[in-house]
């Protein structure tokens, strides 16, 4: 009804993408049973490109994963940080001094 709103097909994905961990160890996943998100990356122009490699690298910060497509092209760059950076990290406050306990007292309907 409305062509302009339609979403243009996805490729065809190879089949294969590969994950190669900060260790060089690297370990092949079908795409079919990948999570569209990972099997596919946008382009620059925002078209849906296949994944095929999938790289973990360590940083200073955490861990960061880079997707390339078949062609060696850089789809996606993303970032989990592990450790805040200095400026977000505070001293803890002292802890506020207890009030001291009262011994009970009989209220109410005693």
């Amino acid at each position: 009804m409305f062509p302009e709103f339609a979403t243009p097909a996805r490729p065809m994905h190879p089949g294969v993408v590969t994950f190669v961990g900060t260790d060089g160890v690297e370990r092949a996943e079908p795409a079919d049973r990948l999570p569209e998100w990972l099997a596919y990356a946008p382009d620059a122009d925002g078209r849906a490109v296949p994944v095929v490699r999938v790289v973990r690298l360590k940083t200073d910060r955490g861990t960061g994963f880079r997707s390339y497509a078949a062609d060696g092209r850089l789809l996606w760059v993303g970032l989990t940080v592990t450790t805040p950076p200095a400026e977000f990290v505070t001293t803890p406050r002292p802890a506020a001094p207890r009030v001291a306990e009262r011994e009970p007292v009989a209220a109410g309907w005693f």
